[in-house]
């Protein structure tokens, strides 16, 4: 095929040689004739200027004989057309005539005065430059002629080369068609074997085109071997985009699921292939109207929207963003969700502590304010009592005064140590220590009521502290736990463990008592809320253990399961060393 093809190009490449030649041999020599029949156009016009030239001359000596300036002008302006003309090229006799007016001019000049002989020689120069214009007419005639003549066989012969050009070209083309429609067929079957993926052999094609064949081959092996990669490159992307932990859905611009990571499918609970799907199925089933959905928004109108949705007892931060192509279109939308369940938590831990920082003030006030007429009334009925002069029954009820009288003083006592009034004075202590004072207190009453106390302490370095506030603190959830397992009527046990990192100390108390119901947990550190019943407790000691907690720098936290008991952790920095308040 690459022989014929080349051999149809040099036919035709030689018949357009030919035509080529041909053709501009022609136009040289119309060009030639052209050029001298511009020069002969231009010997025409210096002819007739010549002879109009003349004619003023001949004018002149009949309306004004005796105007020697004006002649003498003219005879300048002629013979200055006469040396202009001795430049182009004539024959011998324009030579002659040039010579034998440029005597005429200078006898004219010499007979200016006389005026006969001055008319005779201007009629002689007259009828010479009449021969000259006469002759530059017919030579212009001529060469005219002689220039369309050669014109019309340049004109013939560019047709009929092109039209030998044009039935050459017409007859390669049909031949070279042939030839390649075969070869084309061949190829073809080739492709569709490559999208088949059938493997494809180069044998089906001779000659030239078994370069062809090879060069398939190998793209189809290349094809293959990038085939895999992209194979490759996708489940690489699909296993970054599952390690996201945040959930991610990539949409298309109709809101249909085109891929979703693994986190989503964890939170949303689905095992289904989401894919070609809605996601209004999904995130948007709890809005009243599609349109209300971030997605929509944002497909909408081409900017990023966020909203905060609840799903089962999750509360869900939703962004979605515009995937934008080159052209600057929306062509998608990338829904990005995040669990921020603990963080609302954390955020309402806060609040309620804000909360609690504003009541302890409030209470501080209160407390001091009720804390003087509640001396006087403890006093006086203190005095009353160990009176003689009162009957059983007016003793009796002095006796309620006094015990009602100290329980209320002992609950102002209990206020002022929330509010943090009472001046703390703070040392290096072994947290260790402190808990053993404690226990050794609590020890009798715990054993009578069958509660059983184990101890798990680790070497940890000592603490700034305020031990009154750091006995108070451990007591309290001491007595919490006691009560959960007194409440819960059978034989208990409260653990307590310490042990350290390189920047706390953790002091971990847990019991097996009836716990605290789920509903109420986030309320233990309130003032005056307590799940006691009237009586038993002012719902202040969990609140004074939180205010002394935080007063040390440290924190507390809590977890419980009905029926099976609680665990407090409270942490104190080592070597924070807070101020005396």
């Amino acid at each position: 095929m690459k022989k014929l093809f080349y051999g149809m190009i040099a036919g035709f490449i030689v018949i357009s040689v030919i035509g080529i030649t041909l053709t501009g041999f022609y136009l040289y020599s119309v060009g030639n004739e052209m050029s001298l029949l511009i020069d002969s156009n231009l010997s025409l016009v210096s002819r007739s200027e010549l002879s109009m030239e003349i004619e003023n001359l001949r004018t002149a000596q009949f309306v004004e004989p005796e105007n020697r300036i004006k002649k003498a002008d003219i005879l300048d302006k002629v013979d200055d057309y006469l040396v202009s003309c001795g430049v182009c090229h004539h024959g011998v006799r324009g030579d002659e005539k040039i010579i034998k007016m440029t005597s005429l001019i200078k006898s004219m000049k010499e007979n200016s005065k006389s005026n006969k002989v001055f008319s005779e020689l201007v009629n002689d120069l007259h009828s010479l430059s009449h021969d000259a214009l006469f002759s530059g007419q017919k030579l212009v005639s001529e060469r005219s002629s002689e220039s369309l003549d050669k014109m019309r066989i340049g004109w013939m012969i560019f047709i009929a080369s092109t039209i030998f050009l044009i039935g050459s070209v017409v007859v390669i083309t049909i031949l070279f068609m042939r030839k390649f429609d075969k070869n084309l067929k061949n190829i073809v079957h080739a492709t569709d074997a490559i999208r088949r993926g059938d493997r494809i052999s180069s044998e089906k094609f001779v000659d030239e085109l078994r370069q062809i064949g090879d060069s398939m081959e190998m793209m189809q092996s290349e094809l293959l071997i990038k085939e895999e990669k992209l194979i490759n490159w996708a489940k690489q992307w699909q296993t970054a985009f599952d390690s996201v932990d945040s959930m991610m859905a990539l949409c298309d611009i109709d809101g249909t699921v085109i891929i979703v990571n693994n986190a989503f499918h964890g939170v949303f609970e689905t095992d289904e292939d989401l894919e070609g799907k809605s996601i209004s199925r999904v995130i948007c089933i709890d809005k009243e109207s599609y349109d209300e959905c971030a997605i929509t928004k944002t497909l909408k109108y081409g900017s990023m929207h966020s909203e905060i949705i609840k799903y089962n007892d999750m509360i869900l931060s939703v962004k979605t963003f515009p995937v934008v192509s080159e052209g600057n279109d929306v062509t998608g939308v990338l829904w990005i969700g995040r669990d921020i369940t603990k963080e609302k938590d954390l955020e309402e831990r806060a609040i309620q502590s804000e909360k609690l920082v504003a009541l302890g003030e409030l209470v501080a006030g209160i407390a001091h304010e009720i804390n003087n007429p509640l001396s006087a009334v403890v006093g006086f009925s203190e005095i009353l009592k160990d009176s003689n002069n009162l009957n059983k029954e007016d003793s009796q009820r002095i006796e309620k005064i006094y015990s009602a009288a100290l329980r209320v003083s002992k609950i102002i006592r209990n206020l002022l140590e929330f509010s943090r009034k009472k001046p703390s004075e703070f040392r290096r202590q072994n947290l260790n220590e402190i808990v053993d004072k404690i226990i050794e207190l609590t020890e009798y009453e715990l054993h009578v009521d069958n509660v059983e106390v184990r101890k798990e302490f680790s070497e940890a370095p000592p603490i700034w502290c305020d031990v009154t506030q750091m006995q108070q603190v451990i007591l309290n959830i001491i007595n919490n736990a006691h009560h959960a397992i007194t409440e819960k009527g059978e034989k208990g046990i409260i653990s307590l463990k310490t042990y350290c990192d390189n920047e706390k100390v953790y002091l971990e108390i847990s019991d097996t008592g009836v716990g605290i119901p789920e509903i109420v947990i986030n309320r233990i550190y309130e003032p005056f809320f307590t799940t006691k019943d009237v009586g038993k407790g002012t719902g202040l000691g969990l609140s004074i253990v939180y205010s002394a907690v935080k007063a040390h720098g440290g924190d507390i936290q809590v977890s419980s399961i009905a029926g099976e008991g609680s665990t407090f952790i409270v942490s104190i920095p080592v070597d924070s060393h807070p101020h005396s308040s």
